[in-house]
């Protein structure tokens, strides 16, 4: 074969390549934006195909990831009023231990025992609600719960952070002799 020959033949399948890949945007060219869809090459059409599927699941993602924010947000909320209402009920009992007075006759006798005492507390800490749930098998330690309760009626105010209008909550107190 003739060197000539082969260069003839690798020049004219290199145009012929370049004029079928070149063709279908030569004409896109000459015809502005009327029919893009009918001219567009296969290689076109897949890519535009692709990217609107990327579009597509990028979507998705975003809408999932906003899901799961919107989860954390709210579990994050959750975990915060959950936590003020622990730091509440904490000072809450804290204030009533230092306020509660042991009976000097229930002393005298030894009395000892646990008085478990549920409270409806409003929101600006009035008591609205002083209940007895757990005795401690002697009457003079009930009562003085009771009348100790009564008579401090309200706490402070729920913080802000607290959405509710009243809670409840378990109050244990332990009389014991020494």
């Amino acid at each position: 074969m003739n060197l000539k020959y082969l260069d003839y033949l690798f020049l004219s399948l290199f145009l012929h390549f370049m004029l079928f890949i070149a063709y279908p945007t030569s004409r896109l060219k000459n015809h502005g934006n009327m029919g893009n869809e009918l001219v567009q090459s296969k290689a076109q059409r897949i890519e535009l195909h692709l990217v609107a599927k990327e579009e597509n699941q990028n979507g998705i993602i975003a809408q999932e990831l906003t899901q799961q924010m919107s989860a954390i947000e709210k579990t994050k909320m959750t975990t915060t009023s959950s936590e003020y209402l622990n730091i509440y009920y904490e000072q809450l009992r804290n204030y009533i231990e230092a306020h509660q007075v042991y009976p000097q006759m229930a002393l005298r006798l030894k009395q000892q025992g646990k008085v478990l005492v549920r409270l409806l507390i409003e929101k600006n800490g009035r008591f609205k609600q002083i209940i007895l749930n757990q005795t401690s098998g002697h009457e003079l330690l009930d009562k003085s719960v009771i009348e100790n309760l009564k008579t401090l009626n309200q706490f402070k105010e729920f913080p802000k952070e607290i959405a509710e209008p009243e809670i409840y909550v378990n109050i244990p107190i332990v009389f014991e002799t020494l």
